[in-house]
């Protein structure tokens, strides 16, 4: 993982644009300009505290494959959500896994983090997949909670809490 560069807007543009990758996604991207303006207001709710997204980059070359998103940060409640994505060749090889990860470890160790949560149609199972290797665990499904490419679809909701955190890492 790294920080987002400007030199990512390609990248960005890319995974953003594929529509099997953001099949779950409410805005898959049609034009650059919109790379170049997500980027930017990530910049921004950076900046103001209310959001980090890192990139996941190959070891090999740098070049960005995916992002990861700590979002609607909230210190009074010590809690935040997440969200991912990665370009459809890294799929099945444990990246998200192993980013996850450290994402969730950030969280509650450098972010004294009490609770963390993330939420996918009820179709992605490998976001589930995902979030169960990570010790998130299920909490219930919104039904009809997006609407989303011309249907709506239901939402699972999981969470992770700090103590279920540390017991789960103490039990690896």
């Amino acid at each position: 993982m790294r920080a987002l560069r400007a030199d990512d807007v390609g990248a960005l543009f890319s995974i953003g644009s594929d529509l099997e990758v953001m099949k779950y996604n409410d805005d898959p991207m049609v034009e650059m300009e919109e790379a170049v303006k997500r980027f930017e207001m990530h910049e921004l709710e950076f900046k103001e505290k209310r959001s980090i997204r890192w990139g996941i980059a190959r070891k090999e070359d740098d070049r960005l494959v995916g992002t990861v998103l700590m979002y609607k940060l909230s210190r009074k409640f010590a809690s935040a959500e997440i969200g991912f994505e990665l370009a459809k060749e890294f799929w099945g090889r444990g990246v998200m896994t192993e980013v996850l990860e450290q994402v969730v470890q950030f969280g509650f160790e450098e972010l004294a983090l009490n609770r963390l949560e993330a939420s996918f149609a009820t179709e992605n199972v490998g976001s589930r997949r995902v979030l169960e290797k990570n010790g998130f665990v299920y909490e219930g499904t919104l039904r009809d909670k997006w609407y989303m490419n011309g249907r709506y679809w239901d939402g699972v909701v999981m969470g992770l809490l700090r103590k279920d955190y540390l017991a789960w890492k103490d039990g690896r």
